[in-house]
């Protein structure tokens, strides 16, 4: 099945790992079909965002740099909470932390490229679920089953 093709949609990736960084760049131009912008850390995406440009979607790796994901997640969500915000960790128990630090979904790694085209197009056609705190595929608050997924289960919750 492929992909529906979602247009104007602003995305930044700040994740340490050139190969993953890059495979994650190339995916999702395909997945938006927009130009997406790649930051190697933290500091370098802040830089940006604090300059004044604006993203829809801001997918941050936990490990990216000497500030992390979550104080990155913390930045924006005080001067864009507007922005959706994708944490992605190895790490389960970074899960907890982003969501109490209001991040919008969290991916655990290793992650299939088909959960992460699912989280965009949740964001991207749910926004007025999300601004009701429901998940955007099921209506249902905070989170997503494995019944209404590709998978059986599932390495992501959307909070």
């Amino acid at each position: 099945m492929k992909p529906p093709k979602i247009s104007n949609v602003r995305i930044a990736v700040v994740e340490k790992d050139d190969a993953t960084r890059s495979l994650l760049e190339h995916v999702l131009m395909y997945c938006v079909n927009s130009a997406i912008q790649t930051f190697s850390d933290s500091d370098e995406a802040w830089k940006k965002i604090e300059s004044g440009e604006i993203f829809d979607i801001v997918i941050s790796s936990v490990e990216s740099g000497q500030m992390n994901g979550l104080e990155l997640l913390i930045k924006i969500k005080e001067a864009r909470p507007e922005t959706v915000c994708i944490i992605t960790s190895s790490l389960p128990n970074h899960e907890s932390s982003a969501k109490t630090l209001g991040a919008d979904a969290f991916l655990g790694k290793p992650f299939s490229i088909h959960h992460l085209f699912d989280l965009i197009r949740a964001f991207v056609a749910g926004s007025e679920n999300k601004k009701k705190k429901k998940c955007p595929l099921t209506s249902a608050p905070y989170t997503i089953t494995p019944e209404n997924l590709w998978a059986k289960q599932t390495p992501y919750a959307i909070f």
